[in-house]
């Protein structure tokens, strides 16, 4: 009879590796709406320090694949209801995203009907505003007005004294058509400093007498009392800042020897081979300055006036 082999010393199992078969403890985390989940591993199933020291066995592994295989289903059902609720709320969101862009489309049409009706309405606005400017030059057009005399010349004396300077510049005009309708000073602008006199501004009962005079002003230098005096037709303030912010083109046109003249409504007329051209708001510079043959204004950019 053989001998038998001497059965060899087995090594007590690592606990380091028994712990990979063995259920570890572990308890589920607490769900998203605040509630806590249930237990995977009851009390009486979680390994003792006494089961880590024995060899897992067939039964532990299937054990084990069997708790893995319930792991899977519990993630894949909290996917799953993750996975709803995302869905729900994305489908929310585009619904609220299809609402925004329904409301800023019609925002938008909205802003575009207003901005198109706020141009028709700005150009029937300047389209008034140039009526009313050129009716109130029409009811100035008699109107003369007369700067630097003194304010030592009372109220009750500035028809008696407007009366000599005019028959001084323009003697040939019938002392009847020097007849004056009213006459009174001009309010005082803000900007003026209190030594300079106002303006005395006098209408002329007869158009052709006012005409007369300022034509005789341009070539005759009127004084009072050694303080030289100037004559103007009286204008609208709109019409003669308009005046200032074209001065650049009449000097321009100065220059060139080049006469020119104001027309109303507001524009610059110029005589040019036998043909009148006017210059208005709305015109064409560069067309003006060929139409005229005159070399145009280099850089010149008419200001927006209120």
């Amino acid at each position: 009879m053989p001998a038998s082999k001497p059965l060899k010393k087995t090594r007590p199992p690592d606990p380091s590796v028994a712990q990979h078969f063995v259920p570890a403890k572990k308890q589920a985390e607490a769900s998203q709406d605040g509630g806590h989940g249930e237990t995977l591993y009851p009390e009486d199933e979680l390994p003792t320090s006494a089961d880590l020291a024995v060899p897992a066995s067939r039964g532990d592994v299937e054990r084990l694949f069997t708790k893995m295989s319930q792991m899977q289903t519990f993630l894949a059902g909290e996917v799953a209801k993750l996975g709803t609720e995302l869905r729900g709320e994305i489908d929310s969101l585009g619904a609220r995203t299809a609402e925004l862009e329904d409301q800023a489309a019609e925002i938008t049409q909205a802003h575009n009907d207003l901005a198109e009706g706020t141009g028709d309405l700005a150009k029937r606005v300047s389209f008034l505003e140039s009526k009313m400017e050129d009716l109130s030059n029409r009811s100035r057009r008699n109107n003369i007005r007369l700067r630097g005399l003194p304010e030592t010349v009372s109220p009750k004396d500035l028809n008696g004294t407007v009366q000599g300077i005019l028959r001084r510049l323009a003697p040939d005009i019938p002392e009847a058509h020097l007849l004056m309708d009213r006459i009174h000073r001009a309010q005082r602008p803000p900007n003026l400093s209190s030594l300079i006199p106002r303006d005395v501004i006098f209408r002329m009962h007869y158009f052709t007498a006012k005409h007369q005079i300022l034509q005789a002003a341009r070539t005759f230098q009127l004084d009072f009392e050694d303080k030289p005096l100037q004559l103007f037709q009286d204008l609208d303030p709109a019409t003669l800042r308009r005046r200032r912010a074209w001065r650049p083109i009449t000097e321009h046109l100065s220059v060139h020897d080049i006469p020119y003249t104001w027309g109303f409504p507001f524009r610059l007329q110029v005589s040019a081979a036998g043909r009148q051209v006017a210059l208005t708001p709305s015109s064409d510079l560069a067309a003006f300055w060929a139409a005229v043959k005159c070399p145009p204004l280099e850089d010149f950019v008419a200001p927006v006036l209120p």
